[in-house]
C-alpha cells in the first residue's frame, strides 16, 4: 500500500507539489501566531520599558531613621530582605541629609547625599571621582554660582528645618559638629531621569528656582557627619526581564506583601512604586494585540483550507475512473479511504513539516528587521501544537473533498460530467447565520473582540463569496437569455456554458475570497498604520517635542518665546504633579500658543483650540512690570491692629527666567509704606505676582487688612534703607534674606519717593484685601 501510494505521488508530482504548499500556507499562517504574539509581547515590554519613566521601574523603601544605627542598619531590615528576594531588580542603598556651610544663606541648606555606584552615573568635568572619607562632590551649577573649585575646602554642619509661618522656605539651623571636607571633584548628571536615580527627584527645582544638585559623598564621609536623623531608602529598580507576560500576575503580589510587611513597621516608613502602572499598560497592550492578530490570521487560514480543499476535490475528480476501477474490483472500503486519501495525506504532511518552520523561520525575519534586538529564539517548541492542529485541519479538509467520490455509486463515477447535487443550501443559511450573529455582537459589544466576533471577518468573507457563487448560475443563465434574444450568439453561448458548469462556481468561490482576503489585509494595514499616526500624534501633541533639563516656569517661558516670538510652531509645556488616586495626568501648557502649535482633533471635543485657549486664560489686566535692580514697591494700608500683628510680603518674578523674589514690609499697621528690593533678578524685568497678608502671631483669629498699591518703581543706583514713618509700623532691622528693605513713608500724605529713582504712578489703585484664616 505505502509502495502504491509513493508511486501515485510520483506520477502525480504537479498536484502533490500544490496540496504541500496550500499545507504550508495553512500550516505557516497558523504557526504564525503564536510565534508573532511572543514577538508582540516582548516588543510591548520592551517599548512600554524604554518610554516608562524612572519611578515607574523602580521600588522604593523610604524612612526617616535615627543614623546613630548606622547607615544600614535601620529597622527595615526585613523588608530589604524582601526586596533582596525580588529575581531581576537591581538594588541601591542611599541615605541624605540637610547640612549648613556650603551654601551662604540660612534658608539655602545643602543636601549630604550617599548613594551607591554614583561615580558610575555622573560626569565628573573637573577634579576626581570620591575615593576616601571626608571628600564631596559638588554639582557644577553649584560650583559655578558658589565659587568653589577642585581642591577647595568647606565646612559642613547638619542641620534641622524650622518651618516658616510665613508660608516661605524654611530656614535651616546647625545641630551638630562642624566637620571639614574637600571638594575633590565638580560633576554633571547626563541622564537626570534615568533609573538609577528612581523617583526621588534629586535635581528637580529647589524653593528658590534653581535645579537641585545634591552633594555627594561616601558612605565613610556619611558616618563621619554624626546626623541625629537622615532619610534612608531603599531602592529596586527591575529590568525589562521582570515583566514577562507570565510574571506580571506574581510580581503585583509580591509589591502587595512588600507593602503589608511596611505597614506593619508602623509610621515613618514606606513603600512607593509605579511599577503596577507599567504591568496595566504592558497587559493593556498585550491583551489588544491578542485580539487583532489572530482576527488577521484567520482569514488567511481558511482561504488556505478552501483552496486546498477545492484543489483535492478537483484532483480527485480526475481519478473518477480510476476510483470506479477500484471499486469494481470488490476492495474493502478502508482500502478504498486509505489509497484514496494516502496521496492528498502524504502531500499535506510534508507541506505541514515544512510549514512549521518557515512559519517560525519567516515571523523570525520579519522580527529581526522591525524589532531588532529581541533575542527570540528562531524555532519555539510551543508552537508545534498549532502545527498539529493546522495540518490535522487540512486532512479533515481533503477527506471532506473526497467524500462524495468515495460515498458515490460505480455508476456515478464513470459519468464524465458530475450529477449537480439537490436540494436546500444549508451550508450557505448555516454560514450566514453565523456571520449576521458575529456581526451583530461586534456592534453590540461596541467593537470589542471578543468570542464570535472575532470570527466576523472571516466569516463575512465567506459569505459574501459563498453568496456570490451561489448567484453565479442564476445570473449566467439570465446574461445568456438575453443575449441570445439580442443574437449575439457567443455571448449566449459562453454564459449558458458558465451557468452549467459545477466547476464555475468553485472557482469564483475561491477568486471572491482571495480578493476579499487581500482587500482585508490591505484595509487592515492602513487602518493599522492611521491608528500608530494617530496614536503618536495623540501621545506627543505635536510634530516634534523637545525635553529639556529642569528648569523654572519663567526660564521655560522666557526660553520658548525667545525662539518663537510670533507664536507660531512653539509652546512650553510643563507636566502638573498628580493629585487625587485615579486623577488624569494633567498637563501645563503657554495656552495663547495653543491654536498655532498642538494638533488640535475633532475627537478631543466640541470646543476648538481657540475656545480652549480662552477658557484656559481669560483676559486680565495687563501685568505690572517694573525693572531695575532695586525696586520701590509704594503701598497704604489700614484695618491693621497692633494686637493681631500681620506681615505683607510682595512676590516678583523674573520676566527673563531668572526667578522669583519676595519683599518683606514687617510687622503692618496703618498708613503709607515704601518697600523696597534690592535684587539682580529684575535686571531685565520682574513681574509683580502677588501682596500676601500672613499673620506674625500662630494665635491670630482672622483680620481684614486692606492694601493699596499706588506705585512701582525701579533704579539701577543702590541707596541705604529709609525708616520707618511714624504709625507704629515695626521695621526688619538690616536686609530681608530675599533683599528687601522695607520702609514706611513719611507722613500720611503719600510715599516718600526716593531720588534717582525712575518712579511711574499707577494709573489707578490697585486695591489688595485678604481676609487672614485661622492658624
Amino acid at each position: 500500500m505505502i509502495t502504491l501510494i509513493l508511486v501515485m505521488l510520483r506520477t502525480r508530482r504537479g498536484q502533490a507539489v500544490t496540496l504541500a504548499v496550500l499545507s504550508l500556507l495553512a500550516v505557516g499562517a497558523a504557526v504564525a501566531v503564536p510565534a508573532y504574539l511572543a514577538a508582540v509581547d516582548a516588543a510591548v515590554v520592551r517599548g512600554e520599558v524604554a518610554a516608562a519613566e524612572a519611578g515607574e521601574r523602580t521600588v522604593s523603601l523610604n524612612a526617616t531613621v535615627d543614623s546613630g544605627e548606622g547607615l544600614g542598619r535601620v529597622q527595615f531590615a526585613d523588608v530589604g530582605n524582601t526586596l533582596l528576594d525580588l529575581p531581576g531588580f537591581t538594588h541601591v542603598y542611599s541615605a541624605r541629609f540637610p547640612a549648613v556651610g556650603i551654601e551662604p544663606g540660612p534658608r539655602e541648606a545643602s543636601w549630604i547625599t550617599y548613594r551607591q555606584h554614583v561615580c558610575a552615573h555622573v560626569t565628573v568635568v573637573a577634579g576626581r571621582c570620591l575615593i576616601g572619607s571626608g571628600e564631596v562632590l559638588l554639582g557644577e551649577q553649584s560650583a559655578r554660582r558658589l565659587r568653589l573649585r577642585a581642591g577647595d575646602e568647606v565646612t559642613v554642619t547638619y542641620a534641622v528645618s524650622n518651618p516658616d509661618p510665613e508660608g516661605r522656605a524654611p530656614a535651616y539651623t546647625a545641630d551638630g559638629a562642624p566637620v571639614r571636607m574637600v571638594v575633590v571633584g565638580v560633576y554633571r548628571v547626563p541622564a537626570p531621569r534615568d533609573e538609577y536615580w528612581g523617583g526621588h527627584d534629586y535635581f528637580a527645582l529647589d524653593a528658590f528656582g534653581r535645579a537641585a544638585e545634591p552633594v555627594f559623598t561616601d558612605a565613610a564621609t556619611f558616618e563621619l557627619m554624626h546626623p541625629a536623623m537622615s532619610n534612608v531608602s531603599f531602592d529596586a529598580t527591575a529590568d525589562a526581564s521582570v515583566f514577562d507576560p507570565a510574571g506580571g500576575a506574581a510580581l503585583r503580589d509580591r509589591l502587595a506583601r512588600l507593602k503589608d510587611d511596611t505597614a506593619r513597621l508602623g509610621a515613618g516608613f514606606g513603600v512607593t512604586t509605579r511599577i503596577p502602572d507599567l504591568v496595566d499598560r504592558i497587559d493593556r497592550s498585550r491583551d489588544l494585540a491578542r485580539q487583532t492578530v489572530p482576527v488577521g490570521a484567520v482569514p488567511l487560514v481558511l482561504l488556505a483550507y478552501l483552496a486546498l480543499y477545492l484543489a483535492v476535490d478537483y484532483g480527485a475528480e480526475g481519478r473518477r475512473t480510476e476510483l470506479a476501477v477500484v471499486a469494481l474490483r470488490g476492495t474493502r472500503w478502508w482500502h478504498r479511504w486509505t489509497l484514496a486519501l494516502g496521496e492528498s495525506v502524504a502531500a499535506i504532511a510534508a507541506g505541514a513539516v515544512a510549514g512549521y518552520a518557515a512559519g517560525q523561520l519567516a515571523i523570525g525575519g520579519f522580527v529581526a528587521w522591525r524589532f531588532p534586538g529581541l533575542g527570540l529564539p528562531l524555532l519555539d517548541a510551543g508552537a508545534l501544537w498549532p502545527a498539529v492542529t493546522a495540518a490535522l485541519g487540512a486532512v479533515l479538509v481533503a477527506a471532506l473533498a473526497q467524500r462524495r467520490h468515495l460515498l458515490s455509486p460505480v455508476s456515478d463515477l464513470l459519468r464524465r460530467v458530475r450529477r449537480r447535487a439537490p436540494g436546500f443550501p444549508v451550508g450557505e443559511v448555516v454560514l450566514g447565520a453565523l456571520a449576521a450573529a458575529a456581526v451583530g455582537q461586534l456592534f453590540a459589544t461596541g467593537g470589542r473582540l471578543s468570542g464570535v466576533g472575532m470570527l466576523a471577518p472571516a466569516l463575512s468573507i465567506l459569505t459574501l463569496a459563498a453568496a456570490g457563487a451561489r448567484l453565479l448560475g442564476p445570473a449566467a443563465a439570465a446574461v445568456g437569455r438575453a443575449a441570445l434574444a439580442r443574437g449575439r450568439v457567443g455571448t449566449a453561448l459562453a454564459a449558458l456554458h458558465l451557468g452549467r458548469r459545477p466547476a464555475a462556481h468553485r472557482i469564483l468561490l475561491l477568486l471572491v475570497t482571495a480578493t476579499a482576503v487581500l482587500g482585508y489585509a490591505v484595509s487592515g494595514a492602513d487602518v493599522a498604520g492611521q491608528d500608530r499616526d494617530l496614536a503618536a500624534r495623540i501621545t506627543t501633541g505635536a510634530p516634534r517635542v523637545v525635553t529639556v533639563v529642569p528648569v523654572s516656569r519663567q526660564q521655560l517661558l522666557y526660553a520658548v518665546r525667545s525662539a518663537d516670538p510670533d507664536g507660531r510652531f512653539a509652546m512650553a509645556v510643563a507636566h502638573v504633579p498628580g493629585g487625587a488616586p485615579g486623577e488624569p495626568p494633567k498637563l501645563a501648557v503657554d495656552s495663547a500658543r495653543l491654536p498655532s502649535v498642538v494638533e488640535w482633533l475633532p475627537e478631543y471635543g466640541d470646543l476648538d483650540a481657540n475656545r480652549i485657549a480662552q477658557v484656559l486664560h481669560p483676559p486680565a489686566r495687563p501685568p505690572i512690570v517694573v525693572t531695575g535692580q532695586e525696586i520701590t514697591i509704594d503701598i497704604d494700608v489700614s484695618g491693621a491692629r497692633a494686637e493681631e500683628p500681620v506681615r505683607l510680603f510682595a512676590v516678583l518674578a523674573s520676566l527673563t527666567g531668572r526667578g522669583t523674589t519676595s519683599a518683606a514690609a514687617g510687622v503692618l499697621a496703618d498708613g503709607p509704606y515704601t518697600v523696597r528690593v534690592r535684587t539682580s533678578v529684575c535686571a531685565d524685568g520682574c513681574r509683580l505676582v502677588a501682596l500676601r497678608l500672613a499673620p506674625d502671631r500662630q494665635t491670630a483669629t482672622g483680620i481684614t487688612v486692606g492694601v493699596t498699591l499706588r506705585g512701582l518703581g525701579g533704579t539701577s543706583s543702590t541707596p541705604g534703607v529709609t525708616s520707618p514713618a511714624p504709625g507704629g509700623a515695626s521695621p526688619v532691622p538690616g536686609p530681608e534674606p530675599g533683599g528687601a528693605s522695607p520702609a514706611p513713608g513719611a507722613g500720611p500724605g503719600g510715599a516718600r519717593p526716593h531720588r534717582h529713582h525712575r518712579h511711574r504712578r499707577l494709573r489707578q489703585n490697585h486695591p489688595h484685601h485678604q481676609r487672614l484664616p485661622h492658624p
